[in-house]
């Protein structure tokens, strides 16, 4: 009844707080009665944030509710590495006529010189991470331990590019020994490293998080490592006076601009999976991802087919070697059959058993019954578009592969809503296999045409 007066008022919308004294570092995220209540009445529709504060959203008939939980600024405080000295963050300040800062909180006088160590919240990063989390709509108990995981992770993203950099260079010098003991290599010391930080090292998601991050960067220094023991030749030739060049340039970032899209293409069609997930709930939401996991590793099986089909039938095909081209074309298409046809089976055959080793929560493992057989169907359906992909980036036929990811993905999301009212979560793994099938189709048509 409260918040139905409100509704009569045009643009009418309602913020509920929460006491500030009684909030903590602790308890900010924390699901409490008041956000229980509002999930009763009204949807959900995201969450914004930082360390300080957040908003729970959530629509009302078409009228905004807002509950906010605030911090008092004494609860935050951060450590200055060069002295160790610890100061409170100050998270209002309040300037009076006499020129003095105080807090905005207590009154009390602000210590400046203190207020300048203080290391503040990378709001550009915070907002990036919020509308990532903002899209997925995550239940609000997902959302602090997915916030927490980024802020670490977001530190291997300079090894991450230096190392796509390194990967597509030395498949382009055709070495595709070095980018897989590197691959290897990297995931070794992931799993090394972030089960050392969780079960000895005491820590929870953000020893996961820094467990990945020290695996990029590890990968990221074995390819200068590699680079500089196998290619040292190469820095005899002074390619500075060639970086700049017009007509190199021109070539490179029109090819950049069609894998570019193709690129949003395909995050569009993750994100939304994983989003459309989460709004089921988040057990579908789990055992959406358990079952990508399958997707997962059958991809880093084919990308070696990939690969070797991007650098050969580049070679054979920038030689004018039609004849070799197609032989590699047959030949990568075939063993790529075989690995497909493989994982299938060991799918079938290890059913729940193979689910158990990729999680001990039963509930995640009994549910995923009902959408397992879609994940059966990954390996046969998306291996072409494997291989196809491989084949088409070797060539630099660019907007071949834009033009069959677009395809592909305005089927996924057109098929997806569609069926989503009648379906449910079935209707997304549909339209994602479907997805996976349309790529490899549209890319085989062209091959036909253009290329045989």
């Amino acid at each position: 009844p409260f918040i139905e007066r409100f509704r009569k008022l045009p643009g009418a919308n309602i913020q509920f707080r929460f006491d500030y004294t009684a909030t903590t570092p602790e308890n900010l995220y924390e699901p409490d009665k008041i956000l229980h209540d509002l999930k009763e009445i009204a949807e959900y529709t995201g969450l914004d944030g930082c360390r300080m504060r957040c908003g729970f959203h959530f629509d009302y008939k078409g009228m905004e509710l807002t509950y906010h939980k605030t911090l008092p600024y004494s609860t935050i405080v951060e450590t200055d590495p060069a002295d160790g000295v610890t100061y409170d963050i100050l998270y209002d300040i309040l300037i009076k006529q006499t020129g003095e800062i105080h807090s905005d909180w207590t009154g009390v006088v602000m210590d400046v010189p203190a207020y300048e160590k203080v290391v503040f919240e990378p709001y550009d990063l915070k907002w990036l991470i919020g509308c990532g989390l903002w899209a997925m709509s995550p239940e609000a108990d997902v959302v602090e331990l997915a916030r927490r995981y980024c802020y670490v992770c977001i530190w291997g993203a300079p090894a991450v590019l230096g190392l796509y950099g390194f990967t597509g260079w030395f498949i382009g010098m055709q070495n595709t020994r070095i980018p897989m003991m590197v691959s290897l290599t990297q995931n070794v010391v992931n799993i090394i490293a972030s089960l050392l930080l969780v079960f000895v090292g005491g820590m929870t998601v953000e020893g996961v998080a820094l467990g990945t991050v020290i695996a990029q960067w590890w990968g990221f220094l074995m390819a200068c490592l590699f680079y500089r023991i196998c290619y040292r030749r190469l820095s005899k030739y002074d390619y500075r006076r060639h970086l700049f060049a017009a007509e190199p340039l021109k070539q490179f970032f029109s090819l950049n601009k069609d894998i570019f899209l193709r690129t949003l293409c395909l995050v569009a069609v993750n994100l939304f999976f994983t989003a459309a997930g989460s709004r089921e709930s988040t057990i579908v939401l789990a055992v959406n991802t358990l079952l990508m996991t399958l997707f997962t590793i059958f991809s880093y099986f084919m990308d070696g087919f990939a690969y070797a089909a991007e650098a050969l039938s580049g070679k054979y095909y920038g030689a004018r070697n039609m004849g070799a081209f197609r032989e590699v074309v047959r030949r990568t298409m075939g063993f790529g059959a075989v690995v497909a046809v493989v994982f299938t089976l060991l799918y079938i055959v290890g059913g729940e058993n193979f689910l158990s080793l990729l999680t001990s929560d039963k509930q995640v493992i009994a549910a995923s019954g009902e959408y397992f057989w879609w994940a059966v169907l990954i390996p046969l359906s998306g291996m072409s578009a494997f291989v196809f992909d491989g084949i088409f980036v070797g060539i630099t036929q660019s907007k071949s592969m834009l033009c069959s990811t677009a395809v592909a993905s305005a089927s996924f999301f057109g098929l997806f809503f569609g069926l989503h009212p009648f379906l449910g979560n079935h209707a997304l793994w549909l339209a994602f296999i479907l997805y996976l099938l349309l790529r490899g189709i549209v890319l085989f048509v062209i091959y036909r045409k253009k290329l045989r």
